[in-house]
């Protein structure tokens, strides 16, 4: 039977980085090396008059990471990060609205005029785009999160065809309907598996807190059916290098569990139980538990530094 060793490593702020640095890129550039853009039509060449229907972001309270087996008496791991206490209902819409007031700042300063959307907000097209989704999203593969909608509007969904509420929206009112969801998550994951000597195997599990963007959706719908659409590439990020946490603990045989959660004016009672148990013989299973803490007034202006940092090259891509 094999000896299985694992290692927990926990890296420092400045041991790791996902992204590229882009000291010789501008913002343009590194905008189009984070992600990519579908378009038709160009609608900014249709008008320059935005609606901020949906400014929605989504706080990523819980995350993992799987490495499996590569055959068949191998070992595979799990890591779990969750952040304790998870940041408050009010926080995170604090953090929601302030990202709509710095967006539409941004917005206004590269010429373009933000219009009120109340009165959008009353026409039977954008009733038509709301969205019955749940705000909490638990998922067995990547974990939790909450999603905010700015102003705690209502969350909206374009549909998947172009003759849809959402372009009807812009035809009648001659403006670029936007709708973006961003996810925040607040943690690097790495782990790795080596064999030092035969018979063993070392299973080593990394992490470095941080405010990262790697997951967000922009639709952009113009007039005369013009479309803006953007996503993230695979393996890129935008970060913050503000640091956010107090301490970062790891432990074992434990879960998180969120309960009594105020999220979107519901109460949420809500577990995560997908962690392994491990297995006996040649083929067990390893998990790895940490835990973040975090100052909140931190995590607030690290959250809202990247939701800027992304802002700017969403911008930079809009011409």
């Amino acid at each position: 039977m094999k000896h299985l060793l694992f290692a927990v490593a926990l890296l420092s702020a400045t041991a790791i980085s996902a992204q590229k640095k882009g000291k010789n890129l501008t913002l343009a550039e590194q905008a189009k090396d984070n992600m990519t853009v579908y378009e038709v039509k160009n609608p900014f060449k249709k008008t320059k008059r935005i609606a901020l229907l949906g400014v929605d972001v989504s706080f990523r309270l819980a995350t993992s990471q799987t490495v499996g087996k590569e055959r068949n008496s191998d070992a595979s791991s799990r890591t779990w990060v969750t952040l304790n206490p998870p940041p408050s209902a009010a926080l995170m819409q604090e953090i929601t609205n302030e990202h709509y007031v710095r967006l539409k700042a941004k917005l206004m300063a590269a010429g373009f005029d933000v219009v009120d959307e109340k009165p959008l907000q009353q026409t039977e097209e954008y009733k038509n785009l709301i969205s019955e989704k749940e705000r909490l999203t638990i998922n067995k593969t990547w974990g939790m999160a909450a999603r905010g909608s700015a102003h705690e509007a209502a969350m909206i969904d374009f549909p998947n065809f172009a003759g849809g509420a959402h372009a009807r929206l812009a035809n009648r009112n001659e403006v670029l309907v936007w709708n973006s969801n961003t996810l925040l998550d607040f943690v690097y994951i790495d782990q790795t598996k080596t064999r030092p000597v035969k018979g063993v195997i070392n299973m080593e599990a990394a992490v470095r807190p941080a405010i990262i963007i790697h997951s967000s959706t922009l639709e952009l719908q113009g007039p005369d059916y013009s479309t803006f659409k953007t996503s993230f590439n695979a393996d890129k990020s935008i970060s913050s290098s503000q640091p956010f946490h107090t301490r970062v603990q790891s432990c074992t045989d434990c879960l998180p569990e969120f309960t009594e959660r105020t999220t979107g004016g519901k109460i949420l009672r809500e577990s995560i139980i997908v962690l392994s148990r491990g297995r006996a013989g040649d083929n067990p299973d390893f998990k790895f538990m940490f835990q973040v803490e975090a100052d909140y007034a931190q995590y607030k202006a690290a959250a809202l530094d990247a939701l800027d940092r992304y802002a700017d090259q969403l911008i930079a891509l809009m011409r």
